[in-house]
């Protein structure tokens, strides 16, 4: 793309971080927690940690374009439906 340069290694690293350390405490936190309301509140931090991400991903690839239309790319919404599928089939595999 003119005008746009590959960010730097350190960049993805630091996205990793910052979805990483709050999901994963969230988790933690969340799953452990006796407490419904915390319990939600530390998995939706974990959550929202993780949407962030994607989203400033998505945007850094867009180049300009709206999200929106980024998704509704051919490849893009069949990597987000195998997503899906794949999430749906392993719920199969949690004992409860």
């Amino acid at each position: 793309m003119p005008g746009h340069r590959a960010p730097a290694r350190y960049h993805f690293l630091l996205l990793g971080i910052l979805a990483g350390v709050p999901t994963i405490a969230g988790l933690w936190i969340g799953g452990l927690t006796y407490s419904v309301p915390l319990s939600v509140l530390f998995l939706a931090i974990g959550a929202g940690a993780i949407f962030q991400v994607i989203y400033e991903v998505v945007r850094f690839q867009a180049g300009g374009k709206p999200v929106l239309q980024m998704l509704t790319m051919r490849h893009n919404f069949a990597g987000l439906v195998a997503g899906y599928v794949v999430m749906y089939f392993t719920g199969f595999l949690i004992a409860v």
